[in-house]
């Protein structure tokens, strides 16, 4: 299974969740070493989404954004942040593939098809190819 948060310690998170719910024995130890590690990875990159963090350490969802806050961890970017710096990849990518369809600038950049389409319509840029 491949996580699907883009930080270098998340395959280690899915492992720690993996362990939590196969195994009640090391509840406690493991619950501190798995909280500790959330908050390490919200410390690298406080835009993660925290459903994300929850469901790969086993966590409720409250108790990660708890951890959030108790660590005095930033909430993520609003709408606005996020568009500018996905437009910043969707423009990188276009750029570096620029025979690329709609669903490969899509994938590589992290965003729905329908993300792109919008993008290219601000821009006033031409559909992709099909292929």
């Amino acid at each position: 299974m491949n996580p699907p948060l883009d930080h270098p310690r998340a395959q280690e998170l899915a492992e720690k969740g993996r362990i939590r719910s196969a195994s009640e024995a090391r509840f406690l130890k493991d619950d501190r070493e798995t909280r500790d590690l959330v908050v390490q990875i919200l410390k690298d990159n406080p835009d993660l989404r925290r459903e994300d963090l929850a469901d790969l350490s086993g966590l409720s969802l409250d108790i990660v954004k708890r951890l959030a806050t108790e660590h005095g961890i930033p909430s993520p970017r609003t709408k606005a942040q996020t568009k500018a710096r996905t437009d910043t990849k969707i423009a990188d990518a276009i750029r570096d593939r620029p025979a690329a369809t709609t669903k490969e600038l899509a994938a590589a950049v992290g965003v729905s098809p329908a993300r792109v389409t919008a993008y290219l319509r601000e821009h006033g840029l031409p559909p992709r190819p099909r292929r």
